[in-house]
């Protein structure tokens, strides 16, 4: 594995993606708002009679909001990778060193992969910083995180993987960013929902989220082979030329 080549890719990618207005702001208004709405929502909560009945709503679906960060964070960054590469006629060289397909999409997948945890895991510990704050003080105690969020730790990686991958495919079979991005956010929201059952299921069995997270795991090991089998250099550019 061509470690060098695969940072350079991914380097390159990254730099693209800040370079990108309109990717940089799409990527970063979504975690705000997730936080001011979970933030604001438990503060109204905090000074109503049935406070704990109404925290017991309200907390699951917070922790499970999070999950949309990595799943619309990937699809808007990898769905464009390829894309604007060809768009800016940087791709053919690119296509045509020495590197493998594999180097390649990985330094891809990086360049998607790694702000998407940056973002997601970041927002949770604001989220989780800023209610708990609120209710330490109201209420004496922090609420968050709450055992089931314990999982989704695990699923925001996975989701991740899984929505890069995805969308990469995506990337190299439309030509159109606006495009890839429109397919691949639509793409990975059956990602979202089984994401949304495995959340669920902690009430019922924590062992059968265990045994669905290593479902997703396997899933997202066959999406990335078959991913980079249906990705073909030459194909690429002849039918994009």
């Amino acid at each position: 594995m061509n470690w060098p080549a695969i940072i350079e890719i991914f380097k390159k990618d990254l730099q693209e993606t800040t370079r990108n207005r309109y990717v940089f702001l799409s990527v970063s208004v979504l975690p705000i708002i997730i936080v001011i709405e979970n933030v604001f929502a438990v503060s109204q909560i905090i000074n109503l009679p049935s406070t704990a009945a109404q925290l017991g709503q309200i907390l699951p679906v917070t922790s499970l909001v999070v999950l949309l960060i990595p799943s619309v964070v990937t699809a808007l960054l990898a769905s464009t990778s390829v894309v604007i590469e060809k768009n800016n006629r940087s791709l053919e060289p690119l296509l045509a060193t020495p590197i493998t397909d594999t180097e390649l999409l990985l330094g891809k997948c990086l360049a998607a992969f790694i702000p998407a945890m940056v973002v997601s895991y970041g927002t949770l510990a604001v989220l989780i910083g800023a209610i708990d704050t609120l209710t330490i003080g109201k209420l004496g105690h922090a609420v968050l995180p709450t055992p089931g969020m314990v999982y989704q730790f695990a699923l925001i990686p996975l989701i991740g993987l899984l929505g890069t991958f995805v969308s990469l495919l995506v990337s190299t079979k439309i030509k159109d960013v606006r495009a890839a991005q429109q397919v691949s956010t639509f793409a990975v929201l059956p990602i979202l929902a089984f994401a949304a059952l495995i959340s669920g299921i902690y009430a019922v069995n924590p062992l059968y989220q265990v045994a669905a997270i290593l479902i997703l795991a396997a899933f997202v090991v066959v999406v990335a082979r078959i991913t980079i089998r249906r990705f073909s250099r030459e194909s690429i550019l002849v039918s994009w030329s």
